[in-house]
């Protein structure tokens, strides 16, 4: 939010009647939402972005297990074979 509106951090909600008492407040009004819009839609790209990051994580952790469970299957079937001749 510091880089959107930084009038909307919590720590300067105090000063902002002295720092606006000139400015009308429609023109803050119109001023912090569209702050707030552009903050949901950076959230949303971020949300969406992290979500892909935790998809493909997931994915190839999926794989390795996989990949493990399959060699060691292996390794089990050549035993049994081993102890058949």
């Amino acid at each position: 939010m510091r880089e959107i509106e930084p009038d909307l951090l919590f720590d300067n909600l105090p000063n902002l009647k002295k720092q606006y008492s000139s400015n009308t407040d429609k023109q803050l009004e119109k001023r912090y939402k569209q702050a707030l819009q552009e903050y949901k839609k950076r959230y949303h790209r971020y949300k969406t972005q992290l979500e892909k990051e935790v998809r493909a994580y997931v994915r190839t952790a999926q794989q390795w297990i996989e990949q493990q469970n399959h060699a060691y299957e292996k390794r089990q079937i050549h035993q049994l074979e081993t102890a058949f001749v």
